[in-house]
């Protein structure tokens, strides 16, 4: 079980889940003269995406199911109505969606859309049916901020390495500020980034650097496919939330991952979970996961009940059916494999372009 329980429980199980966070303030205060080493102090907690406690039970702690890409299985990913029915139809408690710049600035939801302008975009429509058209980051904080039963879900920002650090942090602040919510922004987004370079300045800086200095006050979490690199900087930093790969959370590894991050506030994601298998593997975690990242909300949402209907029956059931240890048969094992040598590529890709950063000697001797 995570960390402060108390608080988690506070926040999430209120009548009135916005009643312990402050009105929307008028902006953030810039970090660019900060001392490089003050960039690990006073890092933002993010307890909305905490694990949050059972209705029928608050003393177990439920992974929150997050949208990948919206409802990807049955609707185009990355569109509002996919992000609408992920929270309205499959009862998901947040959206996990990405985010890039057109050539001409604008920060849309997409993969790739550097070399178009927004202009050109906005007249293209999803392959898949029904056939819709891409939203900017601005049609999708006005959903959130709008539109009814949406305005308690919140969302995990995957931010890319494709981007110019700075340009893109700097857009999205843009529409951010643009774009008042009932409740400031930082307490309903979370900022995932995938590398890390410390200390300030490196040209150019990477992406939790960068949203550091120009998003301070949101809470950040850092995306990655290796448990190892995760480990790399993760004592440097204890309140940067980590998104892993779930096949690093198996093994006697992933066992020795979790028992740490038992011991830390910032939340812990996994991505991206749609064989029940693992759902219900997650859930025998005892709440040290906090989200789950799926395509499946409904799945993983029913998952969830068959798994505390078994759970109140006496719980033996539920450990006949669920998982054990590490195993989660042969599918999922050779899963992991195939992920784990993904990583060795690309740890080959990091050594030669630079693109995945760890922390310089300085900080590795602070973390220990």
């Amino acid at each position: 079980m995570k960390l402060r329980l108390g608080v988690r429980a506070e926040l999430v199980g209120s009548r009135d889940p916005w009643a312990a966070l402050s009105p929307a303030g008028d902006g953030d205060k810039s970090m660019d003269d900060m001392d490089p080493d003050s960039l690990l102090d006073n890092l933002p907690d993010a307890p909305f995406a905490a694990a949050i406690p059972s209705a029928r039970d608050p003393a177990r702690l439920l992974p929150q199911t997050i949208a990948h890409r919206g409802y990807a299985a049955r609707w185009p990913e990355n569109t509002l109505e996919a992000m609408r029915a992920a929270v309205l139809s499959a009862g998901a408690h947040a959206i996990e969606t990405d985010v890039h710049l057109t050539r001409d600035g604008v920060v849309v939801m997409s993969h790739k859309v550097a070399e178009c302008d927004w202009a050109y975009i906005q007249t293209l429509r999803t392959v898949r049916a029904p056939h819709l058209g891409m939203p900017r980051l601005s049609d999708v904080l006005e959903l959130l901020r709008t539109e009814e039963g949406m305005e308690k879900a919140w969302c995990i920002l995957d931010i890319k390495i494709d981007d110019d650090a700075d340009k893109l942090l700097s857009s999205v602040k843009r529409v951010l500020d643009s774009v008042k919510g009932p409740v400031p922004w930082e307490q309903r987004i979370l900022l995932g980034c995938w590398n890390v370079r410390l200390p300030l300045p490196t040209p150019p800086p990477t992406y939790i650097t960068a949203a550091r200095r120009i998003l301070p006050s949101f809470p950040l979490a850092h995306i990655s496919w290796s448990r190892s690199y995760t480990r790399h900087f993760s004592a440097a930093m204890p309140n940067v939330g980590h998104s892993l790969h779930f096949a690093n959370l198996s093994g006697p590894g992933g066992r020795r991952f979790l028992r740490d991050a038992a011991g830390r506030t910032a939340p812990l994601l996994t991505w991206t979970v749609n064989r029940e298998s693992w759902m219900r593997w997650l859930l025998e975690r005892g709440g040290v996961v906090d989200g789950v990242v799926t395509d499946d909300p409904a799945r993983f949402r029913a998952v969830c009940t068959r798994w505390e209907d078994e759970m109140e029956a006496g719980g033996a059931a539920a450990r006949a059916r669920g998982v054990s240890g590490w195993w989660c048969g042969w599918a999922d094992l050779l899963e992991g494999v195939k992920f784990a040598l993904l990583w060795v590529v690309l740890q080959v890709v990091a050594r030669y372009s630079r693109r995945l950063d760890t922390l310089p000697e300085v900080m590795r001797r602070k973390r220990d």
